[in-house]
């Protein structure tokens, strides 16, 4: 991940303190979502500031974003990020460049998550974004031929999606998933824009999702399984694990001491690795539903989100705390 000891050293707060910690990035304030796109990582967090890191942790860009907590983070494209706040806002940027592209202002509440879709079918660049006000909100952009420039952007649906907050968007197939502080998880056809599922497990809001892909053998014959992982606030301490193929619940994840704000799939150990309020990093079999492993302590805060970096020959996990840092683990993949 760097090229020399000195760099390394001069670049990061050097962790040696735990066991599978490359690297912390101390921030100013804390640190509530990540993204990445091939080498590049995004952050942003409480003081309204977005930033962009290259593979060696060093910072590219700092775009002052927002007018308070940035709370969601999507590359819709390599130069193209999309930031929600708190401050009701959707933000479009040029990564190459740092520069503002767009300003989105349709919501009235809490821009809490953001999704690319990919629509072959469809023309232009289109997402959806969650929001406190209760609404997902379905966008097409379409940018200019060198990408530093949106010609358009218009809101095409707005869907009234949730009782109270919609927290986590993920699309699965040509399903959009949404969860929201109601405690649901609904199930939407992104043609029809209808609900065709809801399902009311959670016995908290549910804060994150993840699909994890892998394989498996029946009756000697290698069949393809694709799950969606939901993470529950602090009632449920738990991640809900369903199988996409008529959402039926395949099993229930237990062991975190409070919610779970943050999972992400390594599908090189085909392990889940879920993010915690009670400041642990948790490692599950994805097929058993063990736990293999636990970094207790990972941040002295909660845990708000995790993302794998894949540098190629190897691959890294970024996990960013309220504590105001970004950590980076060598997980052994």
């Amino acid at each position: 991940m760097f090229e020399s000891q000195e760099e390394k050293e001069s670049l990061l707060k050097r962790g040696s303190q735990t066991e599978g910690l490359v690297a912390q990035l101390p921030e100013r304030l804390s640190v509530f979502c990540l993204d990445v796109s091939g080498k590049t990582f995004a952050s942003g967090g409480q003081d309204g500031i977005v930033k962009l890191w290259d593979e060696h942790a060093e910072c590219l860009q700092r775009m002052e974003a927002h007018t308070e907590t940035v709370c969601c983070l999507a590359f819709l494209t390599p130069t193209l990020l999309a930031s929600g706040s708190v401050d009701k806002t959707i933000r479009l940027w040029h990564t190459p460049t740092g520069a503002p592209l767009a300003t989105l202002t349709a919501h009235t509440s809490h821009i809490y998550a953001l999704c690319p879709l990919h629509r072959p079918a469809e023309e232009g660049i289109q997402f959806a974004s969650g929001s406190h006000d209760t609404t997902i909100k379905i966008w097409k952009i379409v940018l200019s031929k060198d990408q530093q420039k949106v010609q358009s952007c218009e809101c095409l649906k707005t869907l009234e999606a949730h009782q109270r907050g919609v927290r986590c968007l993920i699309q699965v197939d040509d399903k959009l998933v949404s969860g929201g502080y109601d405690k649901s998880i609904k199930i939407w056809d992104l043609s029809s824009s209808l609900c065709e599922k809801e399902i009311t497990t959670h016995s908290d809001a549910v804060i994150c999702f993840c699909v994890v892909n892998f394989e498996v053998v029946e009756e000697e014959r290698r069949v393809r399984k694709k799950w969606l992982c939901s993470g529950g606030l602090t009632l449920d301490k738990s991640v809900y694990v369903w199988d996409c193929d008529g959402w039926e619940m395949r099993g229930c994840l237990k062991g975190h001491g409070d919610g779970v704000l943050g999972l992400v799939y390594v599908g090189g150990l085909n392990v889940l690795v879920s993010g915690s309020m009670d400041n642990c990093i948790k490692f599950w079999d994805v097929e058993s539903g063990e736990c293999k492993r636990t970094i207790e302590k990972a941040h002295k805060w909660y845990i708000y989100s995790l993302k794998m970096l894949d540098l190629g020959e190897k691959q890294f996990l970024l996990s960013g705390s309220q504590d105001c840092s970004i950590k980076i683990w060598d997980i052994g993949v």
